[in-house]
Formats: structure tokens, C-alpha cells, sequence
């Protein structure tokens, strides 16, 4: 069965919902509608790194930011516009200057797919 769903939200906004409700042998199917994709890491703090800039300027700014996020140099993994959403400093004692990093998707590309070259 295929049909718009009205939803009301407190302030008056009103969104309609297209759902799909199939019989799936008496067990109730469930359909994703949005997915979400976070990308968190901790990066060494070098000011005259161009990545470490462009991440720390990508964050002050709230510009978005493109990244692939690969497993490795001809791995896979998302590819798109991320927000930084979280730029965190951590001073340990006797170590080295980190950085926490949170980035957000904001525009999908695409799953860029392992190479084989």
C-alpha cells in the first residue's frame, strides 16, 4: 500500500510522508527513508599542514568541505560535502597537540569504491 501520511509539527508546519506498507509473510517491513553518515577522527595539530588549515578554516567558517573518507589511498568509503561539526583540542601532558574531529555529510556524492590499480 503506497499513500501519503500527513504530520503535523508543533508550530504549525505541516510535512507530508509518502510511506510503503508491504504484507511480508505476517512480519512488519521497514523501508530506511534518510541515512546519516559521521566521520570522526583525531588529527595531529600542524599549523603549516594545507589538510589541517583547510579542516580548521572549514570549521570556523561553517563552509562545507569535500572529503573521502577511504580505507585506504585506493580504498573505499563515502565521498561528499561534510560540515566539521566538532573541532576539539586535547593537550595531554608529554605528547603531542591533537585535534577531535566530528564531520557531518551535507551533500552525497557517491561510495567510492575499492581499486584495484
Amino acid at each position: 500500500m503506497l499513500g501519503n501520511l500527513p504530520v503535523r509539527f508543533g508550530n504549525g508546519v505541516r510535512l507530508k510522508c509518502l510511506s510503503y506498507i508491504h504484507a511480508n509473510s505476517g512480519f512488519r517491513a521497514t523501508v530506511s527513508g534518510l541515512k546519516e553518515c559521521t566521520i570522526e577522527w583525531t588529527m595531529m595539530y600542524k599549523p603549516s599542514d594545507v589538510g589541517f588549515k583547510a579542516i580548521r578554516e572549514a570549521w570556523y567558517s561553517g563552509d562545507p568541505i569535500h572529503l573521502a573518507a577511504l580505507t585506504s589511498e585506493k580504498g573505499e568509503g563515502p565521498v561528499g560535502d561534510f560540515s566539521i561539526t566538532g573541532f576539539s583540542r586535547a593537550e595531554p601532558l608529554e605528547e603531542a597537540i591533537t585535534y577531535d574531529v566530528t564531520a557531518k555529510l551535507t551533500e552525497w556524492e557517491k561510495w567510492q569504491e575499492e581499486t584495484e590499480e
